[in-house]
């Protein structure tokens, strides 16, 4: 039926974009320039909103030992570097489903390390009152992330956006407990949180998982003022002078 004709179509224009190795590719410094102008206006905070929110997710999900009732992430900051773009390719194709509108797939591989990123998660023990806190600092991070989105014709032009690791990233970050409790040191739920950081964490954005979101729902519409007519104008011209 059309729902496999486009989903053959969806799959053929993914293909296209695999990083091949020892393939040539563009140059993407103008890319990069254009990425970090807009870091902390545009990308910085629709990075914090979905990355937040596919953190919750993971954890939401996650299997805990025993003695370990919750994690929370209670803190997040993706810091005021821009990931850093090493090669890409791009093909147009149709956006995410279920509509078909027009739409457009990248691959990118990239790399992130920014000092001042971090976040903090909070653990809730079943046998202890306190909550420990455990800060991930300077993340590290190299991947291929996969981009699928929709053209569409009203302000922002882009409608339903979403994103993919291919395979899960490289990742490391430094470890400080925070609060009494050195969480990494306790039997069990140590060797847990090594696991946690080394890729269970961001394993809601790892394929065949999709970050999904639509900027419509990011970008409020501008309405343009309207502007008087000529009549309307002379009307308040005279009523001025009258005035006066």
């Amino acid at each position: 039926g059309r729902r496999e004709l486009l989903q053959i179509a969806e799959t053929r224009a993914m293909a296209s974009l695999q990083l091949r190795p020892g393939a040539p590719a563009e140059s993407l410094g103008w890319l990069n320039v254009l990425l970090a102008a807009g870091w902390a206006a545009t990308w910085g905070p629709y990075l914090h909103e979905t990355l937040t929110a596919s953190i919750e997710r993971s954890l939401a999900t996650l299997p805990l030992p025993r003695t370990l009732s919750s994690i929370a992430l209670t803190s997040l900051q993706v810091g005021s570097r821009p990931p850093f773009l090493l090669s890409g390719s791009a093909a147009a194709c149709l956006g995410p489903p279920p509509h078909e509108r027009p739409g457009a797939a990248a691959v990118v591989e990239l790399e992130l390390d920014t000092p001042d990123a971090h976040c903090e998660l909070e653990f809730r023990f079943a046998n202890l009152a306190s909550r420990p806190r455990l800060r991930l600092s300077r993340p590290r991070l190299r991947g291929t992330l996969r981009l699928h989105w929709e053209w569409i014709r009203e302000y922002p032009y882009i409608g339903r956006v979403r994103y993919t690791f291919l395979q899960p990233p490289s990742f490391d970050a430094g470890l400080e407990p925070l609060g009494g409790v050195d969480v990494t040191q306790l039997p069990a739920v140590g060797p847990f949180i090594f696991d946690l950081v080394r890729g269970n964490l961001l394993s809601s954005c790892v394929a065949p998982s999709w970050v999904e979101t639509d900027l419509r729902l990011k970008s409020p519409h501008q309405t343009p003022t309207p502007q008087p007519s000529h009549a309307a104008a002379a009307a308040l011209s005279a009523a001025a002078a009258a005035a006066g």
